[in-house]
């Protein structure tokens, strides 16, 4: 295995569970714009690199893709490459339909203008369709996008054209040194990576994702399923708001007693009692009017007239007495003199 291929495997194994990937296609020599194109062929098939891919669900490939959005036919792969940076990715037409012909999924193209002119020029041979697949099995799960090209991106797989559609076209890959330093840019290292380094960073990845899915499941004594957790939670929640009611129930006590006392005490007016019990509710407002009571002069003291009735006066019996004086032949004077 060359340098490069090493590199490209340890790449692979290093990649994330469910992948990206575009094979290529070529377009008509005699400048026929197409209206149906074969995205994925059916089967396994094999790329440039060794990996192999098998598409043996294609009603499941299309059920999933098939989520009421065209999909883009871009050029360059754009959509994957240019509008995750923020830079526009125009489309040469959509893929507006796709339908499973003996186990391949084919796309039906509305070109636009600019798209249809491109492919009738020649001005691009190839198209690059993009789908995810597993990459525990190589198994095709859905399809992504396609793109209008003439150089394949090496991190894009090219498809064996000659196993598909006898013909050979020539591969194309970008410089290793490029490619390192697009490989420096996306790890975060020196832009003097080498391709031992990129080998050995790549190896490293695969032992970090080994390690950390084989790594030793935590105790569930330090767990609790969460349905309990939010039980407990919510009791906590109930419980501190009971203790806030209770404190303040007896807050709301301790002012009103304070100030009954002080209205009984005669240092301020019944009438201004809601003043002071508003007052007292803000925060340190009971310690200051303890403060303030505690030196107050008493300015409604007791009269002494409670039990006194003015002169001459006498007291009217109610309709229960009358009846009852006159039963007895009592007059009011009798109940005034000798009681009731």
């Amino acid at each position: 295995m060359t340098t490069s291929n090493a590199l490209r495997t340890a790449l692979c194994q290093a990649s994330q569970t469910e992948l990206l990937t575009a094979l290529c296609f070529e377009l008509p020599a005699d400048g026929t714009v197409p209206d149906w194109i074969k995205l994925i062929p059916a089967g396994e098939f094999q790329g440039f690199d060794q990996r192999a891919w098998i598409n043996d669900q294609p009603d499941q490939v299309l059920a999933v893709s098939l989520d009421g959005r065209d999909k883009p036919l871009d050029w360059e792969h754009s959509t994957q490459l240019k509008i995750p940076k923020g830079e526009k990715a125009p489309a040469a037409g959509w893929i507006d339909q796709l339908e499973s012909r003996n186990g391949e999924i084919w796309g039906h193209v509305s070109w636009n203008a600019a798209g249809r002119a491109d492919v009738a020029s020649g001005q691009y041979k190839y198209f690059s369709p993009v789908f995810d697949y597993e990459q525990a099995t190589g198994r095709v799960v859905r399809f992504v996008s396609a793109g209008l090209t003439n150089r394949p991106n090496l991190l894009l797989t090219a498809l064996n054209a000659q196993q598909s559609l006898n013909h050979s076209p020539p591969e194309t890959t970008m410089e290793l040194s490029e490619f390192l330093k697009l490989l420096a840019a996306a790890w975060q290292q020196p832009d003097t990576l080498t391709t031992d380094q990129a080998l050995n960073h790549a190896k490293q990845l695969n032992t970090d994702l080994a390690t950390a899915r084989n790594a030793q499941q935590p105790s569930l004594s330090q767990y609790v399923p969460r349905a309990d957790y939010d039980q407990v939670l919510n009791r906590a929640t109930n419980a501190e708001q009971q203790l806030a009611d209770n404190a303040k129930a007896e807050r709301d006590q301790a002012i009103q007693a304070e100030v009954n006392d002080a209205i009984e005490a005669g240092k301020i007016a019944p009438a201004s009692k809601d003043f002071y019990v508003r007052a007292c509710n803000h925060e340190g407002g009971l310690d200051e009017f303890r403060k303030f009571i505690d030196g107050a002069p008493v300015i409604a003291g007791a009269s002494g007239l409670d039990t006194k009735k003015p002169a001459d006066t006498s007291t009217a019996l109610n309709a229960e007495e009358q009846k009852i004086a006159e039963l007895f032949g009592n007059s009011a004077d009798d109940l005034q003199k000798y009681g009731g």
